[in-house]
């Protein structure tokens, strides 16, 4: 088990990003089984159910639009590097989400699976679907270490211990083909908190650690930092960036179809397609993605408000500024 801040996951080895674009096929894929979620944390965007509300819908994926995602994936020449079932809602909810995986799984359009979770579902029988389901990755994050602290920060009535509990029993049911990773946020917690986070789950994952608040996409409409600044996330520092590097290698799916650039996007700024209508190989090599990306590159980025202030994109590790014109070049040459 290893004490992380986790740059230890983020930055395994890489080829850099500006010289694989244009990529043929996506290297990360995102897709939301439902934007649903039981808590309602201070520092997420889907706490604040009146602001949600006002700039995007709620719902759970229907099964027959989670089979055309997935069989629209092996129209790829080779699967993704990693398959996110997450974005805005806790995953775990929808009510067929072990078939979900199990499919996505089977359908061998990706090498890893991963979610993120906040533990609230886990149990002896859930933790033995997700393992035989195939899932590779699971970031578990605990917002507190009492049961009033979660009271607190996420207003829920919510078992602490429970929780502990029950990633013990998922770590105890790992293959070698599994990684739980542990972490809660950093800022405002006392030395004994954070003391108690790690005597209670280190030797209960394989990773641990603490991460900082990473902000979101369109601060403009709410900020969710907490009122907490500062120079580095995962241990990396931030790094301002006139390219985003997800327009060039991620594209993600929503709950309803409707497909964006960035999986951050919570307020639904970045939508260029609804995969109801098209391919997601027909998105990913279409005119609106071309068009987002071309903004990224010739640097009017601000024209989008999900991009023009956006947080989280100094927290990315690939930076490709220095390469943009020749990425743009062999974008436009590729698509004569």
């Amino acid at each position: 088990m290893t004490r992380i801040r986790g740059v230890t996951l983020r930055n395994r080895e890489r080829t850099p990003l500006h010289e694989l674009a244009p990529l043929a096929y996506p290297l990360v894929i995102y897709l939301e089984p439902t934007n649903v979620c039981n808590f309602r944390c201070d520092f997420c965007p889907t706490g604040n159910t009146a602001l949600v509300k006002r700039h995007r819908p709620v719902g759970m994926m229907s099964w027959d639009l989670w089979i055309k995602v997935i069989d629209d994936f092996k129209a790829f020449e080779q699967p993704a590097e990693n398959a996110h079932l997450f974005k805005d809602g806790e995953s775990t909810l929808h009510p067929r989400f072990l078939d979900m995986l199990g499919y996505i799984r089977d359908a061998g359009i990706v090498k890893r699976l991963w979610i993120k979770t906040n533990g609230s579902k886990l149990g002896p029988k859930f933790n033995q679907g997700l393992i035989d389901n195939g899932l590779n990755d699971i970031g578990i994050s605990v917002e507190a270490v009492t049961s009033a602290g979660y009271k607190k920060i996420s207003h829920v009535n919510f078992d602490y211990e429970a929780l502990r509990d029950n990633v013990a029993d998922l770590y105890s049911r790992c293959t070698k083909d599994n990684r739980i990773y542990v972490k809660i946020p950093s800022q405002g917690l006392s030395e004994d908190e954070i003391a108690k986070f790690y005597a209670d789950f280190e030797g209960r994952c394989h990773y641990i650690g603490l991460e900082n608040f990473h902000g979101w996409s369109t601060p403009e409409l709410g900020d969710f930092t907490m009122g907490y600044q500062s120079d580095t996330y995962d241990g990396d520092p931030l790094t301002d960036k006139i390219v985003c590097p997800w327009t060039l290698f991620s594209i993600t799916v929503n709950w309803n179809g409707a497909t964006c650039v960035c999986p951050e996007d919570w307020a639904w700024k970045t939508i260029v397609a609804d995969v109801n209508k098209e391919s997601v190989i027909d998105i990913w090599n279409g005119a609106r993605m071309w068009e987002f990306r071309k903004m990224h590159l010739e640097g009017r980025r601000n024209e989008n408000i999900a991009c023009r202030g956006c947080y989280f994109m100094r927290t990315l590790p690939d930076s490709v500024d220095a390469h943009r014109g020749e990425i743009l070049a062999r974008y436009e040459e590729a698509r004569k």
